[in-house]
């Protein structure tokens, strides 16, 4: 599973930096839609840097905006194009490092330079990394860069964040996400309401720490068609929203009576006789035998997961196949949750597998994060998911 979020311990904590440039006053509209594209576990948005376009992995986990540069000789063997700074750059003198909970990782020369998403949004000055030099970051040429647009807490030092600019440029502090299966929309302010099939509920979301510096909320109970696991809040602790890690990641303890609990549904033998799921690391996956997305879902439970709310608590579901499983589009459905280890390194991760079932909005500016039922892929829900790679973890470990 691709986890793309930062390794806080890396430099014993994060922050932006402290010559960081002034920051204008724009003209922002109430919502800018944001096009996403499905790469295989990621989604990519265009983003303009000075007068390039580059495809950048959205990532919520991470808040440190990176790109590969064109003295990155490495880098020059997988991606293109690469970035070559121009008359709107400026080189602060800076370096950095970033390293991902995969172990992944770059090294960068930090300039100051315009990015911009379109979609009427206004370009931003920002504190940017120009990788130099990369450890297994760039598989492909799907990404040649990311976008971080987690909290303050994940920046790296001398570096600035995308959506702290934006809201200082007098633009929107809320996200909101919509993860289809060959393509997405991620808005910058109000989203399109016709993308979800009613209101989302909410959940508070936790003010970042170094302990909890994502964007993490609580989890009361997960279930299958209304029935729990039989584990609670102290099992699940605190989980963070992470458009950059593949699966949903959950302890180990839930994880392995989750996979027994698919396991025993009678729609598994019923629909893949003599198959079941495995645990352990990898992916697990079956073989489809030519049930469709529609006859999953109709025979299968789905997901269930509550959070506690400003009164009492609440609970979301998604179908089958847009939360916990995954049909590739090659013959075979694989499990979309993942294993978050135990004990003090135990994590518990919503991440695009979880999200796809849902219009998903990140509220910094009254501290909750929403969901509600999707209702815009339409036919896409499924169509690219066939490019999912090996799985890779990208993310920060806490």
């Amino acid at each position: 599973m691709v986890r793309r979020w930062l390794v806080i311990s890396l430099l014993g904590g994060a922050c932006g930096g402290s010559d960081a440039p002034e920051v204008p006053h724009l003209d922002w509209p109430s919502s800018t839609a944001v096009a996403l594209l499905h790469a295989p576990g990621e989604y990519t948005a265009n983003a303009q840097i000075g007068s390039q376009t580059f495809a950048l992995l959205v990532d919520t986990g991470s808040t440190t905006t990176a790109v590969a540069d064109a003295s990155c000789s490495e880098c020059s063997q997988i991606v293109s194009p690469l970035y070559t700074p121009g008359g709107s750059a400026k080189d602060t003198g800076h370096h950095t490092t970033a390293t991902y909970a995969d172990g992944t990782q770059w090294t960068g020369e930090i300039y100051v330079d315009q990015v911009g998403l379109g979609s009427g949004s206004p370009a931003v000055p920002l504190e940017l990394a120009a990788i130099t030099a990369e450890i297994f970051f760039f598989k492909d040429d799907t990404t040649q860069g990311i976008l971080g647009v987690g909290t303050p807490e994940t920046l790296l030092d001398d570096t600035t964040s995308y959506p702290q600019t934006v809201t200082e440029s007098g633009g929107p502090s809320q996200l909101a996400f919509e993860l289809c299966g060959s393509a997405g929309t991620m808005w910058i302010g109000d989203y399109d309401a016709t993308a979800a099939a009613s209101a989302p509920v909410f959940t508070p979301l936790i003010a970042p720490t170094d302990a909890t510096p994502y964007y993490d909320v609580a989890i009361d109970d997960i279930g299958l068609g209304g029935t729990s696991l039989g584990f609670g809040a102290s099992t699940y602790a605190t989980a963070f929203v992470d458009t950059g890690t593949t699966d949903l990641i959950i302890p180990t303890d839930a994880y392995d009576a989750f996979v027994a609990a698919v396991n025993a549904l009678p729609a598994m033998t019923t629909l893949f006789p003599g198959q079941t799921f495995t645990t352990g690391v990898g992916q697990s996956c079956i073989e489809i035998d030519g049930a469709t997305d529609a006859e999953i879902d109709a025979m299968m439970p789905a997901l269930t997961m509550s959070f506690p709310a400003t009164s009492g608590t609440v609970t979301v579901t998604a179908p089958p196949t847009r939360s916990y499983l995954d049909d590739t589009g090659a013959g075979q459905l694989c499990l979309g949750v993942g294993d978050g280890g135990s004990g003090d390194d135990a994590l518990t991760v919503l991440g695009n597998a979880f999200m796809r079932g849902f219009l998903t909005v990140i509220d910094v500016a009254h501290s909750q994060v929403g969901f509600a039922p999707d209702a815009g892929c339409g036919s896409d829900v499924s169509s690219a998911l066939g490019r999912r790679r090996a799985p890779r973890r990208r993310g920060p470990s806490r």
